[in-house]
């Protein structure tokens, strides 16, 4: 496989005298870290240099790639699609940092009898970035009853492949 495009981001292909990667198939990632779980240094490198190609993504590839990562709660694979000094937008405040997320994913206590899911979403490339438009669902964990529903919005601003600003406008 060849180089494409000069974006920092990798997607994970099978291709003869590779192997599989499994779930990773298709993925994308950091080009720049050791994001290789499960290979070892000598077969990280090997895998880097014959397994994975530097992909030409769009925007819309990069923000599904994040919202797939924390469907999957991997917060490393989420983080690792953000510049260092993301900037992240909330309705009450505002975070700078890769740092500052992980840090706050951290120490984020989910509701403990309710399951939340992001449902319906769609990716639409827009002037100022991407936006995905989506349902944000809550659903009590005993009966899978819907507790609360609300529309979300969340527009990302990515720049050479990765993601520099995150709004987030749920109820918009």
């Amino acid at each position: 496989p060849g180089v494409v495009g000069s974006s920092p981001i990798v997607r994970f292909i099978e291709s003869p005298g590779c192997g599989t990667f499994g779930s990773r198939s298709g993925q994308l990632a950091r080009a720049d870290r050791p994001i290789w779980n499960g290979f070892g240094n000598d077969q990280a490198i090997a895998v880097q240099r014959h397994c994975v190609i530097l992909a030409s993504v769009r925007s819309t590839d990069v923000a599904r790639a994040y919202a797939d990562a924390l469907d999957r709660s991997d917060d490393e694979a989420a983080a690792d699609l953000m510049t260092e000094d993301v900037e992240l937008v909330f309705a009450h405040g505002s975070i700078r940092g890769r740092a500052a997320w992980l840090e706050m994913r951290a120490q984020r206590t989910p509701p403990e009898h309710l399951e939340e899911n992001v449902e319906d979403a769609e990716y639409v490339e827009t002037s100022e970035g991407t936006e995905m438009r989506a349902r944000l669902v809550q659903r009590w964990i005993e009966s899978g009853e819907v507790a609360s529903e609300q529309p979300l919005r969340v527009g990302f601003v990515i720049v050479d492949g990765l993601i520099s600003s995150i709004e987030f406008a749920p109820g918009v």
